[in-house]
């Protein structure tokens, strides 16, 4: 096949331009024997064709062009396909601000275990370990947090950015920005309770009541905040122990204990999808994943299950880290058949997880905005 524009001069392949092409119909799902290899100028099949070719010309994500052509003979197929270098470029930047929100997403993944490093030590009363534990996360991910954050200041202002994906993927990252911003707000608010309360402890190995309390209290809350049920559920544990005679603590706990139970099969299925998207590593499992989400959202809002809504959202981050290491394995390698339909098969995949996320989030929107009312 060679590639021409609409005045007939050949084209020069883009950088995500895809050909595939089947004797069936336009319907089959290509294979990796269904590619086509650049050489020489021309597009050429890795099997032969006969009667009928089925032909399909894309970029990145955008829906491709088909051309049923007849096969009368080994001489190259000329078709006319206008390379739009803005559906190259849409798709490049996507890919850029995707490649971002996931090294977010990391940093964000990176705190969260730091934190809870950090509240083991204190658990077991290592208030010195847990306070140097603190001191050194913090000035690691503040350094990064700053490089990121003047990145997503760099492509926010870029021409690209207005494209709807890209845009989505955007604000994306700067909600996962603030949330690492404030993280680190709460972090040093910790850092400088835990020193007061070494300070002033008669015993080293002990951290204040008040001061332990609070700290409980805290972790509750952000636990809660990203969804992190069975987390929240065992700092109560701690401060119910730590308060025996205090009756709000454990009405609080049966409460979210209640609330966090599936409330019927269907609900526990919804629930799985959660799983099912931490677990994703290869392309199918992202696409199970994506199709599971989309089937539990409707679920969870009429249980009005804000609490696993949050859950899947936050999840997204690990499904987006593991993403970037797949999409990776694409960037800088030859493009021959087999890369060229992984790579586009990625970008679907790609609009499909940003439309889950989209989807998750405008679900909590909805179930918020009913409890105001």
């Amino acid at each position: 096949v060679q590639l021409v524009d609409r005045g007939g001069k050949p084209h020069i392949r883009g950088s995500r331009l895809t050909i595939t092409a089947s004797d069936i119909d336009f319907t089959a799902r290509p294979t990796a024997s269904d590619g086509f290899e650049w050489r020489d100028g021309i597009y050429r099949s890795t099997r032969p064709y006969t009667n009928v070719a089925c032909i399909s010309v894309g970029i990145g994500a955008d829906r491709p062009q088909q051309f049923p052509v007849p096969v009368l003979s080994e001489d190259a197929i000329t078709l006319a396909f206008d390379v739009d270098p803005a559906a190259e470029l849409r798709a490049e930047f996507l890919r850029e601000c995707t490649d971002l929100r996931a090294r977010i997403a990391d940093l964000s993944t990176a705190q969260v275990a730091m934190v809870q490093s950090m509240n083991q030590l204190l658990d077991i009363a290592k208030n010195r370990e847990a306070l140097a534990r603190a001191e050194s996360g913090r000035d690691t991910i503040a350094v990064q947090e700053k490089a990121l954050a003047e990145e997503l200041k760099q492509l926010s202002g870029q021409p690209g950015a207005t494209d709807s994906h890209a845009s989505e993927v955007l604000d994306s990252s700067t909600r996962q920005m603030d949330a690492v911003q404030t993280g680190l707000t709460q972090l040093d608010t910790t850092i400088n309770a835990l020193k007061e309360a070494i300070g002033k402890a008669t015993d080293p190995a002990q951290l204040e009541k008040e001061f332990r309390g609070q700290a409980l209290a805290d972790r509750i809350k952000e636990n809660l905040d990203r969804g992190d049920v069975p987390e929240a559920l065992d700092a109560y544990d701690k401060l119910i122990a730590l308060y025996p005679a205090d009756a709000k603590h454990k009405d609080a706990r049966e409460k979210l204990r209640a609330e966090w139970t599936p409330k019927n099969d269907a609900h526990r299925v919804a629930r799985d999808s959660i799983r099912t998207l931490a677990a994703a590593k290869q392309p199918e499992e992202f696409k199970r994943a994506c199709d599971a989400v989309k089937k539990a959202l409707p679920v969870m809002v009429r249980n009005k299950d804000k609490l696993g809504v949050k859950k899947l959202m936050n999840t997204f981050n690990v499904a987006l880290v593991a993403f970037r290491k797949l999409i990776a394995k694409t960037d800088g390698v030859p493009l021959g058949p087999d890369q060229l339909q992984q790579s586009q098969y990625l970008d679907e995949l790609l609009v499909d997880i940003n439309q889950c996320a989209i989807l998750a989030r405008e679900s909590l929107r909805e179930m918020t905005a009913a409890e105001k009312k």
